[in-house]
């Protein structure tokens, strides 16, 4: 059995890298690590590569992702996420509670992404 240590990246499926580089940098202050081919655009941040935008493949022949998770840094706010989200672009779909106290917002990027925060 491999031993993991959490995930690694997501690879996102993108129509236009550009216009995500600039929501992903603008909604949770990601940065970009390097590109390959100008196809794909690694970002995260100093801890870890976390996302990678992809403006080549198809939701159709690769499947896309459900939505990603997003773990917000200790004592960063929900509303204050969402509103970051918002602000650079993207939507809210849903806010709710998983259970009492533990509250979830599900948003979007500007390419249909879900995330949960």
């Amino acid at each position: 059995m491999a031993d993991l240590a959490g995930i690694g990246h997501v690879h996102l499926i993108v129509a236009d890298h550009e216009r995500a580089a600039r929501f992903y940098s603008q909604a949770f202050g990601l940065t970009e690590h390097f590109r390959v081919r100008d196809r794909l655009v690694f970002m995260g941040n100093d801890d870890a590569t976390l996302i990678v935008l992809d403006a080549e493949q198809t939701a159709v022949t690769r499947g896309g992702i459900d939505h990603v998770g997003l773990l917000l840094a200790p004592g960063q706010s929900l509303n204050a996420a969402v509103a970051d989200v918002v602000r650079a672009g993207g939507r809210v779909v849903q806010r709710g509670e998983h259970a009492p106290g533990l509250p979830f917002a599900y948003v979007t990027d500007p390419d249909g992404n879900m995330l949960e925060l």
